[in-house]
């Protein structure tokens, strides 16, 4: 074949696949970004609308939360059982419910039913907009044959009465009369003291404006949206009933679906439905449990390709077409010089050096031209070559010679160098050992250091010690000291007959109240001495499985907070860690009791808010809106030696319990005016 039709196979061959390779990585990553891009649109709005359903619940939550703390702290368990006690309570809490019905951005519900058992009448205050009229009123108060008839719409009230817990209702219709026609999902909280049922507090959602939401969704062709509870049953479906499960469709086939999104908060699951479309789902879970999801035919996505894909390979033949007749028509002014050229070459390998390439072809101004005059050149330096090898044959053999000569030189040149390098290695020797000798110095000089450390936080301590048991030591000597006095004035009138029996008696009294403050002391003594074991940070643990919502609340009933500072706790029920309860008790009592006594000073409403989560960690967060801590004092909070004049010894024990006995880290944030917040981190 000749040269011309090489080129030209050539050239459009390499078009054509050139082409191929474009249209296909074009293809591929146009297929692959539209897929992303149609993934990402959909995560992101089932992602805007789970977090609008979690904010809505989450609304109707803290609704009932708060006015479970309110109806707790103000209800006194001892009037309970008294005649009247809960009507007047019901008068109290009226303003305060209509208030928290009102605050609600979703619901504008809330309401408290006390258990008939308490006295043996119904007492509940309900306020809720019933029907989206835009008034929220007080709806009347059930009977009796409510309690006493509990079915399985009444989960609301049946299931916080059995379990204790909070619960988040499955959408169940009203059980009166005038609300029997009304879908709620409810979110209740029993009311418990010392253990006791005393009855529920709760909010309602509007469960129809979330379905009709989701019912009414669209996107491209055939999406939709679907939800789930948390057994995988379906709430809302354009296809599938109610109280059904995917897991039952085709005998089981998608199953894997459901536990799928069971086990994950949120995900993309791809399947094939059953009329073979291929389908792609975005979930999330919501705060209730309950799983939101999207489902988009892949169809729908990949309209588009199909359109781009005939768009290119138009493209891709037109472009071919004109570039094959460009590429012959050049292929044949290309080739004529390359043939004149072939023929010479062919002159020069056969010996025949006299043929003179034409002037025409030397003199031509491009790269031909210059292969020309490089291919005379070669024809006359093969020329001169031939005569000029056998003068080079001689010039080289001396060469070689001569770099013999010179290697052997540099050889011994080499000896030389590895005996001194010897010589150095000897010395280096000799400067290892002396260095070695200044780091065993090292070493003592620094485990004296500790040392000294040691005994610096020892005296440290002490002092602690001694500051904190010198002024009861000091009130018993003055006690001791006035019973001394009091006792001879009483032996005095005794031996002259002049005692008389109320001075007798007063004498009892001064010997009994300052007994009693001498036992005092002594108990609060012992007390220091139990706070002050605690800085040891090897005590043995005590590991035991726990509730951690549980033992919050129980270290803040342990606390007496002033009368103006709140505490909020914002902890999921359902944490349960492995760990010493009893240490994690003392960081969080010596937190909260340092916020209380000295976050707030002259400060009005402080605010203690304590936010625990498990982020494969635990996380304790302890925050208040108190003063601050000066910047001077925050650098050594923890550090009793550094800071002894100016922190107590409660933050120096939690920071070794922390450090030393949990492995775990401690920090302060803090600015003066802006409040403060301790956070802890420990392993779980």
């Amino acid at each position: 074949m000749k040269i011309g039709y090489k080129i030209l196979v050539m050239i459009v061959s390499v078009i054509i696949v050139v082409a191929l390779i474009i249209g296909v990585i074009t293809l591929s990553h146009a297929r692959n970004a539209l897929e992303d891009a149609a993934i990402r649109k959909v995560d992101a709005l089932a992602d805007h609308m789970a977090t609008t359903f979690n904010q809505e619940f989450k609304d109707v939550e803290m609704t009932a939360v708060d006015l479970e703390l309110i109806v707790l702290s103000l209800l006194d368990k001892d009037k309970v059982g008294q005649d009247g006690y809960l009507d007047d309570f019901e008068l109290l809490l009226e303003p305060i419910v209509y208030e928290l019905a009102l605050l609600g951005n979703i619901t504008q519900s809330a309401y408290v039913f006390f258990d008939p058992s308490l006295d043996g009448s119904v007492h509940d205050v309900w306020y809720t907009d019933l029907y989206y009229t835009g008034q929220v009123t007080r709806q009347e108060e059930f009977d009796m044959s409510f309690y006493d008839n509990l079915g399985e719409n009444d989960k609301w009230y049946s299931v916080p009465k059995e379990t204790l817990k909070p619960y988040w209702t499955q959408p169940y219709q009203g059980s009166v009369y005038y609300d029997e026609d009304i879908t709620y999902v409810s979110h209740t909280r029993p009311l418990i003291i010392d253990n006791k049922f005393y009855g529920i507090v709760g909010s309602d959602y509007h469960y129809n404006l979330m379905k009709e939401t989701i019912k009414d969704f669209t996107l491209y062709d055939s999406g939709y949206a679907i939800l789930q509870n948390a057994q995988g049953q379906v709430i809302i479906h354009p296809t599938q009933a109610v109280g059904s499960s995917l897991a039952d469709v085709n005998d089981g086939e998608y199953a894997w679906i459901v536990d799928e999104m069971l086990s994950n908060d949120f995900g993309v699951i791809e399947y094939t439905w059953t009329n073979n479309q291929n389908k792609f789902m975005v979930y999330k879970k919501l705060l209730n449990g309950w799983i939101f999801s999207i489902a988009i035919e892949k169809s729908d996505v990949f309209k588009e390709i199909r359109q781009m894909l005939y768009l290119i390979v138009g493209i891709i033949l037109i472009v071919l077409s004109i570039l094959s007749v460009l590429v012959f028509i050049l292929s044949r002014q290309m080739t004529k010089p390359f043939n004149e050229l072939s023929k010479q070459v062919d002159m020069l390998e056969s010996g025949d050096y006299k043929n003179l390439l034409s002037d025409q072809l030397i003199n031509r101004g491009d790269e031909i031209g210059r292969l020309s005059s490089g291919i005379e050149v070669l024809r006359v330096s093969i020329k001169d070559s031939l005569n000029e090898v056998n003068a080079y044959g001689q010039t080289l053999e001396t060469e070689v010679k001569k770099r013999t000569l010179e290697l052997l030189e540099s050889h011994q040149d080499l000896e030389d160098a590895l005996v001194l390098n010897e010589s150095q290695n000897i010395k280096l020797l000799e400067v290892n050992k002396r260095l070695e000798l200044v780091l065993e110095q090292l070493e003592q000089t620094h485990r004296q250091i500790i040392e000294t450390e040691k005994i610096a936080s020892l005296n440290a301590m002490m002092t602690k010690i001694a500051t904190e048991f010198d002024e009861p030591l000091n009130e018993f000597s003055e006690a001791i000291h006035l019973l001394y006095e009091e006792k001879k004035i009483i032996d005095e009138k005794l031996s002259s007959n002049e005692l008389r029996m109320y001075e007798l008696d007063q004498f009892f009294s001064i010997y009994g109240l300052k007994a009693g403050y001498i036992l005092e002391q002594l108990d609060y003594m012992k007390h220091l001495l139990e706070r002050f074991k605690a800085l040891d940070p090897y005590t043995s643990n005590l590991e035991t499985t726990f509730n951690m919502s549980e033992m919050i609340n129980m270290v803040l009933d342990g606390i007496d907070l002033r009368t103006d500072v709140h505490a909020t706790v914002i902890c999921d029920p359902s944490i349960n860690i492995k760990s010493d309860a009893a240490k994690i008790s003392q960081i969080l009592y010596q937190l909260i009791s340092n916020a209380n006594k000295h976050a707030f000073k002259d400060l009005m409403n402080g605010m203690i808010v304590i936010d625990v989560k498990i982020d494969g960690n635990l996380i304790i967060s302890v925050k208040d809106n108190g003063v601050g801590i000066d910047e001077s004092i925050k650098k050594n909070i923890f550090n009793l030696v550094e800071n002894a004049s100016t922190s107590g010894y409660g933050l120096n024990i939690i920071s070794n319990i922390v450090l030393k006995v949990f492995k775990g880290d401690i920090k302060c944030i803090s600015e003066e005016g802006q409040g403060s917040e301790f956070i802890i981190t420990i392993g779980i």
